[in-house]
């Protein structure tokens, strides 16, 4: 494993503080910090309306997941009634307005 993980770190996948142990993350490319500004603006609860939030907060998402940012808004899943579609507490759903 050690060696893997050296390996990923000399071609910048991984990053980690010299002397810190286990202190592997994920490195940050300039193109994977890149993203597109989607409003989050409401809760999502199964078997139940949307709920809107009082002020609406901004989340960035990776440009491939999104076709129309314009046209684009994110709500967040509450409750774990979706598991067997693995869709659990938190996830961030992404929702085109259609016309």
């Amino acid at each position: 494993v050690y060696k893997h993980v050296s390996v990923l770190k000399r071609k910048g996948a991984l990053q980690g503080e010299k002397q810190g142990r286990r202190s592997v993350a994920l490195a940050q490319s300039p193109k994977a910090q890149a993203g597109i500004e989607v409003p989050l603006i409401g809760t999502l609860h199964l078997h139940h309306s949307i709920e809107m939030l009082a002020h609406s907060e901004k989340i960035f998402v990776p440009p491939h997941l999104v076709a129309a940012p314009e046209m684009t808004y994110a709500l967040r899943m509450t409750g774990d009634s979706l598991f067997e579609e693995l869709m659990m507490e938190g996830d961030l759903i992404l929702v085109e307005a259609r016309s």
